[in-house]
């Protein structure tokens, strides 16, 4: 665990997020999956900002329909 780094906490849409290409550390989302409206698309543009070896950290509510 590093303390030396800063960390920002941006808002931004999923789909086109306002970043340069291989640009970041980290992404963190937290019970917002399943309400992208086109997950497949987040998930390229959260490829397409992290840096190499970068690391995506989520969370998702799972919920059954079985009784």
């Amino acid at each position: 665990f590093r303390t030396d780094k800063k960390v920002q906490f941006i808002l931004a849409i999923g789909e086109a997020l306002p970043f340069q290409d291989r640009c970041i550390d980290t992404v963190v989302s937290a019970n917002t999956f399943q309400y992208f409206s086109n997950p497949e698309q987040a998930l390229l543009e959260i490829r397409r900002i992290l840096k190499p070896n970068g690391v995506y950290l989520f969370n998702a509510k799972m919920t059954s329909s079985a009784p």
